[in-house]
């Protein structure tokens, strides 16, 4: 179990809709290897975001179990699945969610702060992951002075920084024109090389997604490997 990051085994996961039942996974098997890149694609939808969620402890599945660096999840209280995602995982999404107010290195900062982190060691290692981005040049610059590019390079900042095993990537790409969703893309493949850290994304861009480990493709519920010719 511990040569995987992420392991799930037979997740399902149902919502109700007014008198209907919908099952959105059924019995989603996956391990995720330490450095290994994993994408997820699929029509919208087909439960990419549901996924995502539960393997990171963000909801909890109807049946079946995740297990983080060996840890159930569905034993752990919910402080501890806030330390999980804090140590453990970056999570990356479509929209940046940075806070208007901060600047860049705040922001990045505060899941270092919550840690209890001392406040001169988070920004200086806030300002090192802002620098591993390209971002340098905008330290003490709020959200609303940064392009959607930069935004979203700040959030990628933000979840890296507390050196977590993975990052879950919702769409990161999905609101940028496709210059700067390649350049967004490649700063993940960069990170991911150079600090050893698992990546699982969605994603509808399957163009980025070549050099990835494996892709996956959710479909009526399950999840299977792609022929990469047609991926």
């Amino acid at each position: 179990m511990n040569e995987h990051v992420i392991c799930c085994q037979n997740l399902s996961k149902s919502f109700v809709q007014g008198e209907l039942n919908v099952t959105v996974l059924k019995d989603v098997n996956l391990n995720l290897r330490k450095s290994e890149c994993i994408a997820i694609v699929g029509a919208s939808g087909t439960g990419k975001s549901t996924l995502l969620h539960l393997l990171g402890g963000l909801e909890t599945p109807d049946t079946g179990v995740v297990h983080v660096n060996g840890q159930n999840l569905a034993q752990v209280t919910e402080a501890g699945l806030g330390r999980i995602r804090n140590k453990s995982l970056g999570f990356v999404y479509q929209f940046h969610h940075l806070l208007s107010e901060f600047t860049a290195i705040e922001n990045v900062a505060m899941p270092l702060l919550i840690r209890k982190i001392p406040a001169q060691i988070a920004k200086e290692k806030s300002i090192e992951m802002l620098t591993r981005v390209g971002l340098e040049h905008r330290l003490q610059h709020k959200p609303g002075e940064l392009s959607g590019g930069e935004r979203q390079r700040a959030a990628i900042a933000r979840a890296i920084v507390t050196e977590p095993d993975c990052i879950l990537a919702d769409e990161p790409t999905g609101n940028l024109d496709e210059k700067t969703a390649n350049q967004v893309f490649n700063v993940l493949l960069e990170l991911n090389q150079a600090m050893n850290i698992s990546m699982i994304m969605v994603s509808h861009n399957t163009g980025l997604l070549k050099s990835f480990d494996k892709i996956l493709t959710l479909h009526s519920g399950t999840l299977n490997e792609s022929d990469r010719q047609s991926a």
